[in-house]
């Protein structure tokens, strides 16, 4: 849209924005689809979204917003249903959590940038993004500062142990802040994981889904503590999997 001027202004919308072609096919007709309801897709569509801005700063197409098919494909048997935010037993795939944490996020987007990042503009000229590090950060009204990191590789199938990412947030002056923490990975809000542990049975029984969506809640994964910057400065040391999502929540103390 960007190489013609005629459209210049006019909105535009990024649909079917997800990984998920061809739609119906899931991990019973080919076991490449599993990626679905694992912790790969969640970090991949924090990821998407977010080079999804900086690609529309960096262009003058106006991209007003993108959108996941997020219908459910009927499929009897647990996790068989494809693109899709649940499954059998009303319980939430991992995807789901991925949104969770993007709605988290507040109104006004802060600049960040991560010297493990894989930037846009390089994503034409390789086959695929072998790692990367990035981070999409806010502010919200009432001054909570979020960011939202994630470690991912294009191959689905690659699994890392942690490693330690810093988070380094700069301006905040003398204040105290409530240091919050969210995840999504290979134990934090991944019901499907849970699942593959009860023995991926095609018909769970109640207690089982209960576990199962027990383990799929997300919820903060450490308590919160409160820390004070240093010379407007606070870090936050993160060790994250290969391939995981973070959100670090800073929430002004006296709020």
């Amino acid at each position: 849209m960007a190489a013609f001027p005629s459209l210049e202004g006019i909105e535009c919308l990024a649909d079917e924005c997800d990984a998920s072609v061809p739609a119906h096919h899931g991990r019973f007709d080919n076991s490449d689809f599993d990626y679905r309801n694992t912790e790969y897709f969640p970090v991949f569509q924090c990821s998407l979204m977010k080079k999804l801005l900086d690609l529309k700063e960096a262009e003058s197409a106006n991209l007003r917003a993108a959108t996941a098919w997020a219908f459910y494909i009927e499929g009897e048997r647990c996790f068989e249903g494809t693109r899709s935010l649940i499954t059998y037993g009303d319980l939430d795939k991992p995807v789901l959590n991925a949104y969770r944490l993007l709605g988290k996020l507040g109104r006004w987007r802060l600049r960040a940038t991560s010297s493990a990042a894989w930037p846009v503009q390089l994503i034409d000229d390789t086959e695929a993004v072998p790692e990367e590090v990035d981070v999409l950060a806010t502010r919200s009204d009432d001054g909570r500062v979020s960011a939202l990191v994630w470690r991912r590789a294009d191959d689905q199938y690659l699994r890392e142990e942690e490693r330690t990412v810093r988070v380094r947030a700069r301006g905040l002056g003398s204040a105290a802040f409530l240091v919050r923490q969210w995840r999504v990975d290979a134990t934090h809000g991944n019901s499907y994981q849970s699942w593959c542990l009860l023995g991926a049975p095609d018909y769970p029984t109640e207690p089982q889904v209960e576990e199962m969506a027990g383990a799929g809640q997300l919820r903060p994964v450490a308590p919160d503590r409160l820390e004070r910057g240093v010379g407007g400065e606070l870090i936050v040391d993160l060790s994250l999997p290969l391939p995981a999502v973070c959100l670090v929540e800073l929430v002004p103390a006296d709020r």
